[in-house]
């Protein structure tokens, strides 16, 4: 079974193979330590490439944030880092309108995306963690306007932690 079958097919099942795939991940992030994170200034979007980047942020529960981003078109890797300094992996598919994450911590939980703006093409998502936190997500190039378009503020916040949004 391959990485992303694994994710979207029985997160339960695969959860044995977890610790070796998190392993064998190459990912950058900004120092976790920190309450204020940053997006990837790296991450760009390229219509149709299998390396296009859009950034993926999301509210896990109460008081965590995960900053990351969504690699390739239509379906791809989920990369990144929550506020804790813990990093995860996943997979996630526009066919299917999910994203699916693991951490190296344990945690691990699947989004719906729900909406997609016609103004920022920013896809807006909600989920859980396999103990029940809720997940709210949003992944897009344009995260940064839709948030503001949205809210009036520049960074989005998660309990204690921030993310400015460029």
């Amino acid at each position: 079974m391959t990485f992303s079958e694994c994710h979207l097919r029985a997160l339960p099942v695969c959860a044995p193979f977890y610790p070796a795939l998190l392993a064998a991940a190459t990912v950058i992030f900004a120092d976790g330590a920190a309450a204020q994170m940053q997006l990837d200034e790296t991450c760009v979007e390229v219509e149709g490439s299998e390396t296009s980047c859009a950034h993926a942020v999301a509210c896990i529960g109460d008081d965590l944030l995960l900053v990351g981003q969504a690699i390739g078109w239509d379906q791809g890797l989920l990369q990144g880092e929550m506020s804790s300094g813990t990093t995860c992996t996943g997979v996630w598919s526009n066919i299917e309108n999910v994203a699916n994450f693991t951490c190296e911590d344990g945690m691990t939980g699947i989004v719906t995306y729900s909406f997609k703006d016609p103004d920022t093409n920013v896809a807006v998502g909600a989920g859980q963690t396999i103990v029940g936190l809720p997940i709210n997500a949003w992944s897009g190039a344009d995260l940064a306007a839709y948030i503001a378009q949205t809210t009036g503020a520049r960074e989005l916040t998660c309990g204690a932690h921030s993310v400015t949004l460029n």
